[in-house]
């Protein structure tokens, strides 16, 4: 983490990044493991290697007359793609391959299946990788990668058992993807994130918090124009010109105004616009106040709409609130898999 100085001290958090391997270290399943040694964990161990006897590879049994993995994401991804690690020894065994995802896990009754790829009969070359898009609006919490069709006995393998291993094996797999959510009730949806807007006051920002905190969700944190262009149209449309507290609070050195979320940009600057840097909508001298280290859209007039004040955070008046959830914030709970 950089430290850099705009006449304080601006702390650039680490945002969520979008397109990283989400299936790393995941709590996987698979049907069967050969000789108890190659097992499901394997592929997602972050060895991207396709050696099979050098890199960590995954195998079913020879015998199984329904070979799958499946890999839990913990809660409900919007899927982009699922890329496949092929070992150098798979012999033309990745073929006759689906894979799915679930929202529920696929091994109980009633999982319902929702395509993401294939493999037909034409084997994927050994020893490289294939990438599968899923189609838009894919989201679950598993993805399975099966064999649809088992090959029969084939002369060269495994003469002496009358059947060719015809065995799932992987090397890795990889699922890029971000966390999807369905807003509750008294929530509006906006570019992935759920917004409520309060229509009561509390006496404090951390009144206002406990009240977000209750529903699930947390204040807003706005990440940029659009989004703050958002709230103020909204806040627009409400009656009786309110102030609504938001998820901005000052640090105790009385300089550094900080997010609520720790996925968002964490230093934010006062006296306007942050050039790049964490949003902010401060105007005239507002967010100067080092004694006041709360932060709310406060009705400045017809012309001019809502604009950020920095306020006690015990205001001395009821003040109404924003609440959000985002897809990285709150953390939801992690939801047992298997």
């Amino acid at each position: 983490m950089k430290l850099y100085c705009i006449s304080l001290i601006l702390l650039v958090a680490v945002g969520y990044a979008f397109g990283v391997n989400i299936a790393l270290n995941a709590d996987t399943q698979q049907s069967s493991t050969l000789r108890g040694i190659y097992t499901s964990d394997r592929a997602v161990d972050g060895d991207t290697g396709k050696m099979f006897f050098h890199d960590t590879c995954t195998h079913t049994n020879c015998h199984d007359k329904d070979p799958h993995w499946t890999v839990c994401l913990g809660n409900m991804t919007s899927i982009s793609s699922v890329t496949i690690h092929n070992p150098d020894y798979a012999r033309g065994r990745l073929r006759n391959i689906r894979i799915d995802v679930f929202q529920t896990n696929p091994s109980q009754p009633g999982a319902v299946a929702m395509p993401c790829g294939s493999v037909t009969s034409t084997p994927v070359t050994d020893g490289t990788e294939m990438t599968f898009t899923c189609p838009s609006n894919t989201v679950g919490r598993y993805i399975r990668i099966s064999k649809t069709t088992m090959e029969k006995s084939q002369r060269g393998w495994h003469q002496h058992h009358q059947y060719m291993c015809d065995a799932l094996l992987l090397c890795e797999v990889e699922v890029t993807g971000k966390p999807s959510i369905t807003c509750p009730t008294g929530f509006m949806m906006n570019r992935g994130s759920c917004y409520h807007f309060s229509t009561v006051g509390v006496n404090s920002w951390f009144e206002a918090r406990d009240a977000c905190q209750a529903m699930g969700a947390d204040l807003v944190v706005i990440n940029d124009q659009m989004e703050n262009n958002f709230i103020e149209m909204q806040l627009a449309g409400l009656p009786g010109n309110m102030d609504y507290f938001a998820g901005l609070h000052k640090l105790n050195d009385g300089v550094t105004w900080m997010w609520i979320d720790p996925n968002a940009m964490m230093g934010v600057s006062v006296g306007g616009n942050n050039n790049g840097m964490a949003f902010s909508d401060w105007r005239g001298n507002q967010g100067l106040n080092p004694n006041q280290r709360c932060m709310r859209l406060q009705f400045v007039n017809m012309q001019m709409g809502y604009s950020w004040f920095n306020v006690d955070c015990t205001p001395g008046m009821r003040t109404q609130y924003i609440c959000e959830i985002s897809p990285t914030y709150p953390m939801q709970p992690r939801q047992k898999c298997f």
